[in-house]
């Protein structure tokens, strides 16, 4: 059984929470009164706009893990990438849609913030789950990890996996590459990206 299932995110929020004050479907049109991708550009900030590309592949929006909530701490929310903006109309595009009144923000991936998360969601994993069980013949770990969390993010291969080898010493874990990570957040399960997901199993109930 699952005893416990953690995930680790790669962002950094930039900026203070917004509210979306108009949309259609899967098209932001406004946040806070504001053209969206006003908004948008201002938190990439000026250097990174000068490639609108490579904006939208490191700046991604988040909103809510919990839709009944507006909290937007970090490890309270999922990211979705931007998939498409109009500078002209100040229109920005997600995946997905988008309803009038959502709490959003921006967030950022970043090697340090990944790094701190991962730890703490190791270290979480090892207090939840107990040491002293690792040597356990029935206990083992699966971790997915997305490939976008390697040398692309922290400049170096392997980071994930030396850090899961110090933390979680004797116990047997098996890893993945994955396009893309299913995880709770809020209380629900989503789909993540550019995140880290470990599950570890033993004979215990399982806690989350």
């Amino acid at each position: 059984q699952a005893r416990f299932i953690g995930i680790s995110q790669a962002y950094q929020p930039v900026g203070e929470p917004w509210m979306v004050t108009r949309a259609t479907g899967h098209l932001i049109l406004e946040i806070s009164g504001r053209p969206a991708f006003e908004v948008f550009a201002e938190a990439a900030g000026p250097e990174l706009m000068e490639n609108l590309r490579l904006a939208a592949a490191q700046v991604f929006v988040g909103i809510p893990g919990d839709p009944d909530q507006v909290s937007l701490d970090h490890g309270n929310y999922i990211v979705r990438p931007i998939v498409g903006a109009d500078p002209a109309k100040g229109i920005l595009a997600l995946a997905e849609p988008v309803p009038v009144g959502q709490a959003v923000t921006f967030a950022r991936r970043d090697r340090e913030r990944a790094l701190q998360d991962f730890e703490a969601m190791l270290q979480k994993g090892v207090d939840r789950f107990g040491r002293g069980n690792f040597d356990d013949a029935a206990a083992f770990g699966l971790y997915f990890n997305c490939a976008g969390r390697g040398s692309s993010l922290y400049g170096a291969r392997g980071v994930d996996t030396a850090a899961i080898r110090r933390a979680m010493f004797g116990l047997p874990v098996a890893g993945f590459f994955t396009g893309a990570e299913i995880g709770p957040i809020g209380g629900h399960d989503h789909l993540h990206q550019f995140s880290g997901v470990l599950v570890l199993l033993g004979e215990n109930p399982g806690v989350r």
